[in-house]
C-alpha cells in the first residue's frame, strides 16, 4: 500500500475519527520485517537514504495528524457519549494500521521537526527512489501485507491484558508457575493451592488477659493413614515427644499451648522448630496398644463420625499393622507430610503484638524457608456461617444416605441442585442427603432420589453449567465472608472446609457435564443407607454382638434396591409422596445476576406438595424471620423468608407470576440483565436507567473511581439542572455493586429532551470540581465508612449472599489520594465506552386510581427557598374538622446525613418542650419532613387562625431554642437517647416486600452512602452535646408557612398563590401534605 493510499484512506475515514479512539499496542518485535539474500538489493548509501525517508514519512504522517485532526489516545476530548454508542462498534483495520505506522515514527523521532527546507529536499529523494522500492515487492511489514494476522496478535495481545490479575495484595507469592491461586478474592485470609499441598502449617497467637495462646494447625489427620495402617497417624502424635497439647481429626491436627509468663515464648518458639524440623518419638509399642485397645472399642459404636471415618479407609482394623510400627516407620510418615520448608503465620494479638513479633524473628523459626507473616487476619462477617450440622442419634427421624464418592465439585453441585424435600450438606469427605420420612417410605423415597439423578443427565447442558457458575460464585462469596469464634479454628478450616481447601481442577469455575453425568450415574449405584434403627444407639459400655457387625457390613452397605429386614421405629409422617415425582430445573431466572447482588422475589423458597398446598421450610437454614426488631437483643433465626444461604432451587415457584406481582408490591426487581428497576407509585412519571459497567477488576479501585464519579455527577446535575428540578425532575447517579447506575424520573413529554441534557452532561470537563468532590469524598470516608455495614450486622441479620469483601477506610483513601484528574479522566473516558444500558419504561405501573383516595402526594420536585419566608396556601382534603390550623416548614437544605441526624433530633426535643410550653389541649405536632431532595422541619398547630399560629410558633421557636442552649449535657444526652430508642422501634418490617425494600436501599442503591434510620442512629451515637446544640441554627435557612383552610373556606380571593409565584417566578403546583 502506498503513502498516497495511506492518506487517501485516512482522508475518507476523518468523520470517524471525531467520533472514535484508538489504542496504540505494543507489537514489539512484530513489526519486524522478513529480509531475503537478493544481490540485487540497496547499498549502504541507499540504505541510508531509505532509512530518512522512513523518518520523513513519519514526519509527515505527523503533520497529516495534526492537519486532519486525527485524536491522540492518552487525550480522551471525546466524550460525546450518543457518538461514542453508535460508533462503538465500527472497526477500520486499515486507519489503525496506519495510526500505527505514524506513532512508530512519531516515538522515532520524538518531539523534534525537521525545516520545511530539508522537507522539500527529501521530497525530492522520494520522488527518484520510488520506483525503486517498488522493485523490493518482498520486503514488506507485517501492519502492512498481514491484516488478518495483525488482527489475531492484537486480539491475542487485548486478551493477555485482561486476563492479568492485579489484586493479590501483599500476599503474591513470586513464583507463579509453581502455584496455583485458589481463588482472586479480596480478603486477607488467601492460601493457594501450593501451599496447602506442602503440609502448611499454621500459627496462631493471641495475647488475652489470662495468658498467652498459641496454637499451631498442621495438614495432617487420620485421612492420611495408610490403607495398610490405618491409626498411624494418631499414632505418630501419641508418641512426639511434646509439651504441646494435641488433638488429631480428620483432616488436620492442632498443638495447642497456653503460656502465663511472657518469657516461656522462647522456649516455646525452639520446640516449636524442633518438631518441625526433627521430631522424637518415645514408648511406640507402649502408645501403639493403648491405640489399638481405643480403636476397638470406637468400632463398637454406632457414632456417625465414625462411620464415616470407617467408610473413607475402607478397610478392617489390623491388629498386626498398628503394633508392629518401629521408629522408622513414624518417621517416614511424619517427614512426607510435615515439610518444613513452609510456615505461616497469623497473629491475632493486642497490646504485646509487636513484642511477641520481635521474640519469633529472633528465634529459629526464621531459618524455615518461604516464612509468610499473615498480620491481622479480617473477617467481615459478624455471624458464624451455620451450616447444617447434622448428627444421626436413634430418636431422630432423619434417613441420611451418604455418597462414597470423594469428588467434592459433583457432590456440592449436587447438594446445590436437591430438590425438596431432600437436603444435602459435606460431612467430611462425603455428600450427606437428608431426609424427614416415614421409614416405611424409605425405598420409594431413594426411588424418587434416582429419578432426580436420571433427570439430571437429560438436563441441558448449558442451563446446569449456568446454575454451577452460581454455585462457585456463592461459594466465593462465603469464602470471604467466614467468620470465626477462635483463633483455633481459623486454621483448621484451610483443612477441613472444602470452599477454604478445595483440591485440584475443581478450584476452576469449569462444568463439566460428562464428570458430572458420571458421578451421579456412580451415584444410583453406590449408597451407604444409616437408618434410625435402635441398634443404631451410642453406649460406650455396649459390648459388641455379631448383629453389630452385620448391620455395619451388611444393612448399612446394602445397595438401595436391596429390601431392609429390620425392626425399625414407628415415625410420625411428615410428607406424603408418591411415586408421580415430577422433576424440573428452575429457569435461568433474571434474579440471579452474577454480581451477587440477589434481591430476588422469586427467593422465597415455599415449596408444593401435592394435598399440602403451600408449606414453609423448616429451621434449618439461616434467614431472616418476617418479624420486628427492637435492637435490644439478637434477631431468631427461625423460618426461610427471603433468601437461602445455600439456594435450594424451588421448583415449583413462577417467577414470571412473581414479577408482574413486584409490580405492586413495589419490591426491586431485576429487568435487564443489568438494570434494576424500584417500583414507584408516581404514576404520571417515567423511569429511564442507564446502567454503566465498571472496567475496574480490583474492588477498592473500581468502587473509589465510582464514588468519585457518582458525586462529581451529582454536584454537575446540582448546578446544570436546577431549574428543571422545580418541574418536577428526579435525577440520581447511583453507584451500585459493579457499576453506576443512573435514574431519571421525569414526565413522559419531555423524556428524551432531558435524556438528551444528561448525555451532554456526561461529557463535561471541570477540573475545579473533581477536585471539590474527591475533597468531599475523604471526609466521607474517613467519617462513615466504618458503620456502612457494621450496624446492619450487629443489629438485623444481613443476607450472607449479598455481603462483599470490603476493603479498610485507610486503603480506599490510600487509593484515593493517587487519583488525579488525567486518570479520573482516562476512567471516564473508559466507563462511558464499555457499556451503557437504555432502558425507557412507559407508564405501565399502577394507574392514579390505585390511590385517590390516599392523602397523600409525593412531591418530586426541591423547593430551593434561599433564606425567602413564603406563604404557601393550600385547601384540607377532609372537612371534619373546621377549625384553622397552621404548618410552618423550615427547609434546612438537601438531605444529607448531619442535617437529617440532627433534625430527628431537634424534632423530638421541641415535641418534648411543647408539652409544658402550650395551653392544655392545644394540638401541636412536629417532626421531621423530607420535601423530595430537600429536607426540613414541619411544625402543625391545630385550631388556631393562621396568622395568630405563626406567630405563637415563631415566639415558641425563639424560647425553645434559648433553653437548649442553656441546656445540661447530662439532659442532652438523655433526649439524645431518646431519640435513639424511638428510631430503633421504627425499624419494623410489617411484610416481606418491606424488609426487601430496606436490603435494597442499604446495599444496592447506596453500598456505603446515606441510608436514613440506620446512619442516623449511628451519628446520634457518636455526637456530642455542642453539637446537638447547633440544631437551634436549623430553621433559620428559610421558612415556608402553610395555611390550611377547611374545604367550605375560600382561597380564591387570598394573595397567597400569586405572592409565591411572584417570588420564585414559575408556576405553582398543587401540594396536599400529610397532616
Amino acid at each position: 500500500m502506498s503513502y498516497e493510499e495511506d492518506q487517501e484512506k485516512l482522508l475518507n475515514n476523518e468523520d470517524k475519527n471525531d467520533k472514535i479512539g484508538f489504542k496504540t499496542y505494543n507489537l514489539g518485535n512484530r513489526d519486524k520485517r522478513e529480509t531475503y539474500d537478493d544481490q540485487s538489493g540497496p547499498s549502504k548509501f541507499d540504505a541510508i537514504v531509505i532509512l530518512i525517508l522512513v523518518i520523513m514519512i513519519g514526519l509527515s504522517g505527523f503533520g497529516l495528524l495534526k492537519h486532519y485532526n486525527v485524536l491522540i489516545p492518552s487525550k480522551l476530548n471525546d466524550k460525546d457519549v450518543r457518538g461514542e454508542l453508535q460508533n462503538i462498534n465500527q472497526k477500520d483495520t486499515t486507519l489503525q494500521d496506519v495510526y500505527n505506522k505514524f506513532s512508530d515514527g512519531i516515538q522515532t523521532i520524538g518531539d523534534s521537526k525537521a525545516p520545511k527546507e530539508d522537507e522539500i529536499a527529501i521530497d525530492s529523494v522520494l520522488d527518484s527512489y520510488i520506483s525503486k522500492i517498488e522493485q523490493y515487492n518482498d520486503v514488506r511489514t507485517d501492519w502492512v501485507d498481514d491484516d488478518d494476522e495483525i488482527n489475531k496478535k492484537i486480539e491475542e495481545k487485548l486478551e493477555e491484558q485482561q486476563n492479568v490479575v492485579q489484586d493479590l495484595e501483599e500476599l503474591i507469592i513470586q513464583q507463579e508457575s509453581d502455584i496455583q491461586i485458589l481463588k482472586p478474592v479480596f480478603s486477607k485470609n488467601i492460601y493457594t493451592y501450593k501451599e496447602l499441598q506442602n503440609g502448611i502449617k499454621i500459627l496462631l497467637i493471641q495475647s488475652t488477659t489470662e495468658g498467652i495462646h498459641m496454637t499451631i494447625t498442621l495438614n495432617i489427620g487420620k485421612k492420611n493413614d495408610p490403607e495398610d495402617k490405618p491409626g498411624l497417624t494418631e499414632l505418630l502424635f501419641r508418641c512426639l515427644q511434646t509439651n504441646f497439647l494435641i488433638e488429631i481429626f480428620n483432616n488436620y491436627t492442632t498443638l495447642t499451648v497456653q503460656l502465663s509468663l511472657f518469657e516461656e515464648l522462647n522456649a516455646k518458639f525452639q520446640e516449636l522448630y524442633n518438631i518441625l524440623t526433627k521430631p522424637q518419638f518415645i514408648d511406640i509399642e507402649k502408645n501403639a496398644k493403648d491405640l489399638f485397645d481405643d480403636l476397638m472399642l470406637d468400632s463398637k459404636s454406632g457414632d456417625l463420625e465414625y462411620v464415616s471415618d470407617f467408610l473413607s479407609q475402607q478397610s478392617q482394623l489390623n491388629e498386626l499393622t498398628i503394633l508392629n510400627v518401629d521408629s522408622e516407620q513414624l518417621y517416614q510418615q511424619y517427614i512426607s507430610h510435615i515439610s518444613a520448608d513452609t510456615i505461616s503465620i497469623v497473629f491475632n494479638t493486642q497490646e504485646e503484638q509487636e513484642k511477641i513479633l520481635d521474640k519469633l524473628f529472633q528465634s529459629d523459626l526464621t531459618k524455615l524457608k518461604n516464612l509468610h507473616r499473615f498480620q491481622q487476619p479480617i473477617f467481615q462477617n459478624k455471624y458464624p456461617l451455620g451450616r447444617h450440622i447434622l448428627k444421626f442419634k436413634s430418636d431422630t427421624e432423619v434417613l441420611t444416605l451418604l455418597s462414597m464418592s470423594d469428588q467434592f465439585s459433583c457432590q456440592r453441585f449436587l447438594a446445590y441442585l436437591l430438590p425438596k424435600p431432600f437436603y444435602g450438606a459435606m460431612w467430611q469427605n462425603h455428600l450427606l442427603i437428608t431426609l424427614d420420612i416415614d421409614l416405611s417410605n424409605v425405598l420409594n423415597s431413594i426411588n424418587k432420589l434416582i429419578q432426580f439423578l436420571d433427570y439430571l443427565k437429560q438436563a441441558d447442558e448449558t442451563q446446569l453449567q449456568y446454575l454451577y457458575s452460581q454455585m462457585l460464585a456463592t461459594e466465593e462469596l462465603i469464602f470471604n465472608t467466614k467468620y470465626e469464634e477462635n483463633l483455633i479454628s481459623t486454621g483448621q478450616n484451610l483443612f477441613s472446609d472444602p470452599i477454604y481447601a478445595l483440591k485440584g481442577q475443581e478450584s476452576l469455575p469449569i462444568f463439566d457435564k460428562d464428570e458430572f453425568d458420571q458421578y451421579v450415574s456412580n451415584l444410583a449405584n453406590n449408597f451407604i443407607v444409616l437408618i434410625g434403627s435402635e441398634n443404631f444407639q451410642y453406649n460406650s459400655t455396649y459390648e459388641s454382638q455379631k448383629d453389630d457387625s452385620i448391620f455395619i457390613l451388611d444393612a448399612i452397605l446394602n445397595k438401595i434396591h436391596q429390601g431392609f429386614t429390620y425392626d425399625l421405629k414407628p415415625l410420625v409422617k411428615l410428607f406424603e409422596l408418591n411415586n408421580q415425582y415430577q422433576f424440573q430445573l428452575p429457569a435461568i431466572s433474571p434474579f440471579l445476576p452474577e454480581n451477587l447482588a440477589i434481591i430476588s422475589v422469586c427467593q422465597e423458597p415455599v415449596y408444593k406438595i401435592q394435598g399440602f398446598g403451600f408449606q414453609q421450610v423448616d429451621d434449618l437454614s439461616l434467614t431472616v424471620k418476617d418479624g420486628k426488631f427492637d435492637g435490644s437483643r439478637e434477631p431468631k433465626f427461625e423460618t426461610v423468608e427471603y433468601v437461602c444461604e445455600f439456594p435450594l432451587p424451588d421448583f415449583q415457584v413462577d417467577c414470571l407470576e412473581k414479577e408482574k406481582n413486584a409490580q405492586f408490591s413495589l419490591t426491586p426487581f431485576q429487568i435487564a440483565s443489568n438494570v434494576w428497576w424500584k417500583p414507584s407509585r408516581l404514576g404520571a412519571m417515567v423511569f429511564t436507567g442507564l446502567f454503566i459497567e465498571k472496567p475496574e477488576s480490583t474492588l477498592a479501585q473500581g468502587k473509589t473511581m465510582l464514588k468519585l464519579l457518582q458525586k462529581y455527577y451529582t454536584e454537575l446535575s446540582k448546578r446544570l439542572f436546577q431549574q428543571e428540578f422545580l418541574f418536577g425532575y428526579e435525577l440520581s447517579f447511583k453507584e451500585t455493586i459493579n457499576g453506576l447506575n443512573i435514574q431519571m424520573l421525569s414526565y413522559s413529554e419531555k423524556q428524551s429532551e432531558f435524556q438528551d441534557k444528561v448525555f451532554d452532561l456526561m461529557g463535561i470537563d471541570d477540573e475545579q470540581l473533581f477536585y471539590y468532590v474527591k475533597d468531599l469524598l475523604n471526609k466521607d470516608i474517613k467519617r462513615f465508612h466504618d458503620q456502612k455495614l457494621s450496624l446492619l450486622t450487629q443489629q438485623y441479620y444481613l443476607p450472607k449472599i449479598m455481603l462483599r469483601p470490603i476493603n479498610t477506610p485507610q486503603e480506599i483513601i490510600n487509593v484515593l489520594d493517587e487519583v488525579d484528574y488525567q486518570k479520573f479522566l482516562e476512567f471516564q473516558g473508559s466507563l462511558l465506552s464499555s457499556k451503557i444500558e437504555v432502558l425507557n419504561i412507559g407508564n405501565i405501573l399502577p394507574n392514579d386510581s390505585a390511590f385517590e383516595d390516599s392523602q397523600e402526594t409525593y412531591l418530586t420536585r426541591t423547593l430551593n427557598l434561599k433564606g425567602q419566608n413564603l406563604k404557601y396556601i393550600v385547601q384540607r382534603e377532609s372537612n371534619n374538622d373546621m377549625t384553622s390550623s397552621v404548618l410552618n416548614y423550615y427547609q434546612t437544605g438537601l438531605k444529607n446525613i448531619e442535617t437529617t441526624s440532627k433534625l430527628y433530633f431537634y424534632a423530638d426535643f421541641l415535641q418534648s418542650y411543647s408539652n409544658n410550653y402550650f395551653k392544655m389541649g392545644q394540638q401541636v405536632l412536629i417532626k421531621r419532613k423530607p420535601l423530595g431532595c430537600a429536607d426540613g422541619l414541619q411544625v402543625y398547630m391545630q385550631g388556631v387562625l393562621p396568622s395568630e399560629g405563626n406567630k405563637e410558633i415563631e415566639k415558641f421557636l425563639k424560647q425553645a431554642n434559648l433553653d437548649l442552649s442553656n441546656l445540661q449535657d447530662e439532659d442532652i444526652l438523655e433526649q439524645k437517647l431518646y431519640t435513639i430508642n424511638k428510631l430503633y422501634n421504627e425499624i419494623k418490617f410489617k411484610s416481606l416486600q418491606e424488609e426487601g425494600q430496606f436490603i435494597w436501599d442499604k446495599i444496592v442503591n447506596k453500598n456505603y452512602a446515606f441510608n436514613e434510620i440506620q446512619d442516623v442512629i449511628k451519628y446520634l451515637d457518636d455526637a456530642f452535646p455542642q453539637k446537638l446544640r447547633e440544631c437551634a441554627n436549623l430553621v433559620m435557612q428559610g421558612q415556608m408557612s402553610v395555611q390550611v383552610y377547611a374545604v367550605d373556606q375560600s382561597i380564591e380571593n387570598t394573595e397567597g398563590i400569586q405572592s409565591l409565584e411572584q417570588l420564585i417566578d414559575q408556576d405553582v403546583y398543587e401540594c396536599f401534605f400529610t397532616l
